[in-house]
């Protein structure tokens, strides 16, 4: 069962990831966060229709938050595929992803991506699924992953091996 989300719900999850800057992707992400931008003005909202491209993105300052409510509706399925990993690798830290129920994107497309499932937002006359990736929460650090097993820096030059 897919939990239904409104948008006081989805304004609470943005307000707690209390971003600094959002970039805005398709004319309902703006209403998404226009709670959130209201109440602190020095957010810094970036808008746009369409995915930036991957010269942008990287000549661009990352966001705190990436708010995609439109694909390109045009774009072959790889395309569209490599525009969500491009807003997740250099667009933002979190993204919050809006997907048409209709539009062919399984869950399963979107965990191989890195995105958990936030519900189905009702709030809109198109009902759309919500799909969320943070970098933050991503993975968590195992315990070997430490000096203590693999840098020792007080036996560098001292033994070869």
């Amino acid at each position: 069962m897919i939990a239904q989300i409104d948008m006081q719900r989805l304004q609470a999850a943005i307000a707690a990831f209390a971003p600094r800057s959002v970039l805005c992707i398709g004319r309902r992400a703006a209403q998404w966060v226009a709670g959130w931008t209201a109440a602190h003005p020095e957010c810094r909202i970036t808008r746009r229709e369409t995915v930036p491209g991957l010269a942008e993105l990287e000549a661009s300052e990352r966001a705190d938050l990436v708010l995609v409510s439109a694909l390109p509706a045009t774009a072959e399925r790889r395309e569209a595929e490599q525009a969500i990993a491009r807003l997740r690798d250099l667009g933002g830290t979190r993204v919050i992803l809006g997907l048409l129920p209709g539009a062919g994107w399984q869950a399963a497309d979107l965990f191989a991506l890195g995105f958990t499932r936030l519900g189905k937002l009702v709030a809109d006359d198109e009902p759309l699924q919500l799909y969320a990736f943070d970098l933050n929460a991503y993975k968590t650090t195992p315990d070997w992953l430490n000096s203590r097993y693999w840098a020792h820096p007080e036996l560098w030059g001292k033994h070869w091996w």
